[in-house]
């Protein structure tokens, strides 16, 4: 499993791909999103708001209710996000994201790329993080930018800005 470098309304994080749902850990604290958690513990809306209610929302927590839709839920301490993992047995299959520190590298991805990392493969460079860079096959792997998975579905290209003359600008470096 592949785990990725993205940015949310300008909130970067660290996001996997389990079982068909998104996870995430904020890059700045490590918090988890408890919601996500929830989702992989196999919890409908119902029982995820009543359980974010009735023990998580009782400690420390932050929610989000804005923004990129995958990002919003209720953020936990990695602690906190680890003992709710543990408490409803999906704790080996979120232990990639909960143990994964970053090697030294680049600066982080703009809004909008999203940087492959694959156990064994050094971390992309600035020089590949480019809007324009193509998708790979994470199999292939080579640290160059693939979409999250959250996004790979609705990929659109990006609306160039126009510059001061009213021509589109394109890639600019």
């Amino acid at each position: 499993m592949a785990i990725h470098h993205a940015t949310y309304g300008g909130i970067p994080v660290y996001e996997i791909l389990i079982n068909y749902i998104a996870l995430m850990k904020r890059r700045s604290d490590s918090w988890l999103n408890a919601t996500q958690i929830l989702k992989l513990a196999g919890f409908d809306q119902q029982e995820r708001d009543r359980i974010l209610e009735a023990e998580v929302q009782t400690g420390e927590h932050e929610q989000v209710r804005e923004g990129y839709s995958k990002f919003q839920g209720t953020w936990v301490p990695l602690e906190r996000g680890v003992s709710l993992a543990k408490q409803y047995n999906c704790e080996e299959l979120l232990r990639p994201l909960i143990e994964f520190e970053p090697a030294p590298g680049p600066a982080l991805a703009p809004e909008g790329v999203v940087a492959s990392i694959t156990a064994g493969q050094p971390p992309a460079t600035s020089d590949s993080l480019s809007a324009s860079s193509p998708l790979v096959d994470e199999s292939e792997s080579d640290g160059s930018t693939t979409p999250a998975p959250s996004e790979a579905a609705a990929e659109v290209p990006p609306n160039p800005s126009p510059d001061i003359h009213g021509s589109p600008r394109i890639n600019p470096k």
